[in-house]
């Protein structure tokens, strides 16, 4: 998956960040997307600021990460925070 100039990190149909839906962990499952597009792995992804199992916990829906972490993510995997 190529990604273009952009991506929203938050998935469409998303609008409150907080918001855990039925149909599963959207926010994680469009974090790992991208993740995986970008070729980096869960501790590159965590670099400095975050542990790989926190990343691996927001792929999940394990946690809900902030409004700042969202944006920081956003920014390392080159998406809009949405």
């Amino acid at each position: 998956m190529e990604l273009t100039s952009r991506e929203s990190l938050m998935p469409r149909a998303a609008t409150n960040i907080r918001r855990s839906t039925p149909s599963g962990n959207r926010l994680g499952e469009r974090v790992r997307q991208l993740r995986v597009a970008a070729g980096l792995t869960q501790t590159d992804l965590a670099g400095d600021r975050f542990s790989k199992e926190y990343v691996s916990q927001i792929e999940r829906g394990k946690t809900r990460p902030t409004r700042e972490t969202i944006e920081w993510l956003a920014g390392k995997l080159g998406a809009d925070p949405g």
